[in-house]
């Protein structure tokens, strides 16, 4: 009797031990469970920081693309301005130099009543609309 009670109990101390390592493996799955799900979560985190910041920097790119965009269309404007002023004034005035035209016009008239009459050659009034832009 002693025997079979000795069985029982060792039985009984089986089953216990069975259901401890049971409960022991389903406490380690779901362990892993909250780790792979908070290293997802975690992982999610850092890819959507990093789209986030993907996108922020391609805004800032956009504006400074556009920014230079149209600062280029404005120094493209200036320029036509300036040839069309020089071709038909044929001076203008560039980065505080006066530029004149190779290629004036046909009457070949100086710019102002006093140079005509005191300076004789195109290239002698050339000559002093520089030396007058660049004295200003």
């Amino acid at each position: 009797m002693e025997q079979e009670q000795a069985q029982q109990k060792y039985a009984e101390i089986e089953k216990a031990l069975d259901r401890e390592r049971d409960a022991r493996a389903n406490a380690i799955a779901k362990f892993s469970k909250v780790e792979s799900k908070k290293n997802t979560f975690s992982h999610t985190k850092s890819i959507e920081q990093m789209i986030e910041d993907m996108r922020r920097e391609l805004d800032l790119i956009k504006q400074e693309a556009q920014r230079a965009w149209l600062e280029l269309g404005k120094t493209e404007q200036e320029q036509r301005d300036r040839m069309a002023y020089l071709q038909v004034e044929g001076h203008t005035i560039v980065d505080d130099v006066q530029v004149v035209s190779m290629m004036q016009k046909s009457t070949n008239q100086p710019f102002m009543k006093e140079e005509r009459d005191s300076v004789g050659t195109s290239t002698e009034r050339t000559c002093l609309h520089k030396l007058r832009a660049h004295t200003l």
